[in-house]
């Protein structure tokens, strides 16, 4: 009894000797795992430990700033609102106005009238802001033409750069009234249908510059009776000019003013007291040519 009781008891012994290390390896392997794949330790309340705090996520741009968010916190580069610009309003003529006529008598207006008014010309126009005084903007040079008024840099700017009549036309901070006249250097083209349509262009340039504005297109005056003769510049073809200048004004929907009737004498022909060299005017005679603007506006 006691040999069967030892060998039991031996056996017995052996079997626990044998579950000793596999509860080891357990042990180790359970260690192992927890450091390589950085599994949290559970304290006995059930609280992770160790562990980061939760990211928060950042504002999006049009969030409003809390009351404890700088300034310096929201973003810097935000586009803002562009101004929105008024469209210009277009010049409206008086509903009964007869654009197949020229602009009739009016009541007489002051100098200051022309106070927003800008004069676009050749020499003639020049003479005629210098000679009267008259608190217009003028764009005007010797030898400008209809075409060269887009491509001749004749304005000196302040700096000694030149730009053209266009150019400068383009700076103008207020233009409500817009006088034109070109065609003492054109009248020797060989076609009178290419002046026409270059003043054409011209118009629909200014009027793009400036829709609200009052357009006016002089007629041209004559010339005297010995410059005509000569045959290069003669009042039959200015007197073709105005005629298609007065068509032009009409389908441009346009007011043609014929300040050339204040200034042709009963011949047909600028008289020889009016210029020393038969086409460019006196002062005295300049002052006819305001006194003409000034009792021919259209309100």
């Amino acid at each position: 009894m006691q040999i069967e009781y030892y060998t039991i008891t031996r056996k017995t012994t052996r079997k626990r000797r044998r579950k000793l290390p596999l509860i080891g390896v357990f042990a180790l392997f359970l260690l192992t795992t927890l450091v390589m794949f950085h599994i949290p330790f559970v304290g006995h309340a059930g609280r992770q430990q160790d562990t980061e705090p939760p990211i928060e996520e950042a504002p999006t741009p049009h969030a409003p700033m809390s009351g404890n968010q700088s300034a310096q916190d929201t973003p810097q580069d935000l586009p803002t609102q562009s101004a929105v610009l008024e469209p210009a309003v277009p010049h409206t003529p008086p509903a009964d106005y007869d654009f197949s006529s020229h602009v009739p008598v009016s009541e007489v207006v002051s100098d200051d009238w022309f106070a927003d008014a800008v004069f676009l010309g050749d020499s003639r126009t020049d003479g005629f802001l210098l000679y009267t005084g008259i608190p217009a903007t003028g764009i005007a040079q010797k030898g400008l033409m209809v075409d060269t008024f887009f491509t001749r840099a004749c304005f000196e700017q302040p700096g000694g750069e030149k730009i053209t009549a266009a150019e400068k036309l383009a700076g103008l901070d207020s233009v409500e009234k817009v006088y034109l006249m070109f065609g003492i250097n054109e009248i020797g083209w060989t076609y009178g249908s290419v002046f026409a349509a270059r003043y054409g262009e011209l118009i629909d340039h200014v009027r793009e510059l400036y829709p609200g504005a009052a357009i006016y297109v002089q007629s041209i005056p004559p010339v005297s009776k010995k410059e005509s003769a000569k045959g290069e510049c003669t009042n039959e073809r200015i007197r073709e000019y105005n005629d298609r200048l007065s068509v032009l004004a009409e389908e441009k929907q346009v007011y043609f003013v014929d300040v050339a009737e204040a200034l042709t004498g009963a011949d047909g022909a600028l008289p020889d007291e009016a210029a020393t060299d038969g086409v460019h005017l006196k002062k005295s005679y300049c002052a006819l040519w305001l006194d003409y603007l000034k009792t021919h506006t259209v309100s």
